[in-house]
């Protein structure tokens, strides 16, 4: 969770954005990786939830929070996820509490 101001909000949500694009999820051994897998299903199924709730609670979901799919076949039964980026978060939302 970030607080930011609102006169550079645009410009630091975009840069965000544009930099977690550039994350690249995979193997945890391979060092050109920047994000591996969840543990276990249990983890990746209960984040997923945390994303379909903030959303359904209004918040605005700009960048991820979706199973990563676009990997090389040896790891496609891993648990990646995409790093979820919300705006427009209020302190009584789930995602806030959590």
């Amino acid at each position: 969770r970030v607080f930011v101001h609102e006169s550079i909000i645009e410009e630091f949500v975009d840069r965000l954005v544009e930099r977690t694009k550039k994350l690249r999820i995979g193997d945890p051994r391979d060092v050109n990786s920047d994000i591996g897998p969840m543990a276990h299903n249990d983890q990746f199924e209960k984040v997923l939830r945390y994303v379909d709730i903030g959303v359904k609670e209004g918040a605005t979901l700009l960048h991820g929070g979706k199973r990563v799919n676009d990997l090389p076949e040896e790891l496609r039964e891993g648990y990646f996820l995409s790093p979820a980026i919300f705006t427009n978060c209020t302190d009584d939302m789930t995602i806030c509490k959590q």
